[in-house]
């Protein structure tokens, strides 16, 4: 189990690489050294939630929440969100 705190920590991690990833696509950062390591990152990241979420879709899907939510949450956050997911379904 994970605290709040530890979650949110992680969380604001994965935003931070997500959007240094997606600032590697463009200038300034693009034509330097750091660029050529944040692509590769964001294309990485980004197919690998794209296979990790049919895989938990049947974790999701017993919240009955909205898929597109959870979605758009996998896709931001990945396992720290299918742990968040799980916390809550373990609680309740």
């Amino acid at each position: 189990m994970y605290t709040d705190r530890q979650l949110t920590r992680a969380k604001r991690v994965a935003l931070i690489v997500w959007a240094f990833g997606f600032l590697s696509f463009l200038p300034p950062l693009a034509g330097t050294w750091l660029g050529s390591l944040g692509r590769p990152l964001f294309g990485i990241l980004f197919c690998a939630h794209l296979i990790e979420f049919p895989l938990f879709f049947k974790t999701y899907s017993a919240t009955g929440e909205s898929m597109f939510g959870h979605f758009i949450r996998h896709m931001a956050y990945g396992l720290i969100y299918k742990a968040e997911v799980d916390q809550q379904s373990a609680t309740s």
